[in-house]
């Protein structure tokens, strides 16, 4: 489905981009480093013999590692359990703040753990609008030192100089004082990142007024197919993209 909300910076483009470009090839010996089979269960066997073992075998690149399909499980679960954890609050911030301040980081040895699709797209949203106060990283810095602590603590730690004097700042604080961060990320965006499942994200993305639902693409005969009334909203150009 493709949408498109007329606030968003072309930030957002860029560290979604920057995220996904491949930095690294992976050998058989790093896939059995970082694709362990308890992660990765019956495609393993799968993806071993396609990339390694075939004749037309592919080399496996990128910056990620898999998102263990466990740990998705155990959010999952948690989530069932308490539907809030997806509410943004603080650690939904500091975890904004986090990922905003790993947007240099492009070094061919950086290997991130990977993560579900839904949050890489909340994350990078909320990375690209709290990104002008936060201070930059050009290595990976663990942010697990702040984790459950009220963000003003170490807010001074890890946005810029005067923070509170700029506007965007001024907003910022007065969302953690009202507990209400939906004026600084908007109603589709204001949840915490690592929890929010697509059916809750295309539920606020329908209630969001400054979000449109352009089109909804399909593949057919090796290309890109928009099916819906609204295409002469789509450059004319971009009716149709080869996969090839």
């Amino acid at each position: 489905m493709v949408f498109r909300e007329k606030n968003i910076s072309e930030k957002t483009s860029e560290i979604i981009k920057n995220w996904a470009l491949s930095t690294r090839t992976f050998s058989k010996e790093d896939y059995d480093k970082f694709f362990p089979e308890l992660y990765w269960y019956n495609r393993r066997k799968k993806d071993l013999d396609n990339y390694f073992e075939s004749q037309k075998s592919i080399p496996i690149t990128g910056p990620a590692t898999v998102f263990p399909e466990p740990r998705a499980t155990v959010d999952r679960f948690d989530l069932t359990r308490d539907p809030s954890l997806s509410t943004m609050g603080e650690e939904g911030l500091r975890r904004a703040v986090k990922f905003a301040s790993r947007i240099p980081i492009t070094t061919p040895n950086y290997i991130s753990k990977g993560k579900r699709c839904t949050p890489i797209v909340i994350a990078a949203i909320q990375a690209g609008i709290i990104e002008p106060i936060v201070k930059k990283n050009k290595t990976k810095t663990p942010f697990r030192d702040y984790k459950n602590k009220p963000f003003l603590e170490y807010a001074d730690e890890v946005l810029i100089e005067n923070w509170s004097d700029t506007e965007l700042g001024a907003k910022l604080l007065q969302c953690i004082n009202a507990n209400n961060f939906t004026p600084m990320f908007g109603k589709a965006f204001t949840m915490d990142q690592r929890y929010v499942l697509p059916s809750e994200f295309y539920q606020k993305l329908q209630q969001d007024e400054d979000i449109k639902l352009i089109t909804k693409p399909s593949v057919f005969n090796k290309e890109i197919v928009y099916c819906e009334e609204e295409l002469e909203e789509l450059d004319e150009q971009t009716s149709s993209l080869s996969l090839e």
